[in-house]
């Protein structure tokens, strides 16, 4: 069953275009031919983890991190998150994690 997401909209709509980032740069880079995409609400937190099963990708060497990672780091950062990848030739795993903000 569906469950609403406890981030206000502003929140939400950039939390969609980093998934929708992820999911290209698998698409695109990673040639990946499965992409599974899950989102978790845990007591302090949003988990998001998009996997797919493509190339994969050195994520220590930074020259090769393009505009889509770059991008995706940056939009992260602006609502307070984080994000991760691990990757190897058996495909790519992004996790992003979004704290809850509590309203005062």
């Amino acid at each position: 069953p569906a469950v609403a997401l406890s981030l206000p909209k502003e929140r939400q709509l950039i939390l969609f275009r980093m998934v929708q980032e992820a999911f290209q740069n698998s698409m695109k880079h990673g040639a990946a031919t499965h992409i599974h995409i899950k989102a978790e609400q845990q007591e302090a937190k949003l988990l998001v983890t998009i996997e797919d099963n493509g190339k994969g990708f050195d994520v220590n060497n930074t020259s090769k991190h393009g505009f889509g990672m770059l991008n995706l780091k940056h939009r992260v950062s602006l609502i307070g998150g984080l994000a991760r990848w691990k990757s190897d030739n058996t495909g790519t795993k992004v996790t992003i994690e979004i704290p809850h903000q509590h309203e005062h």
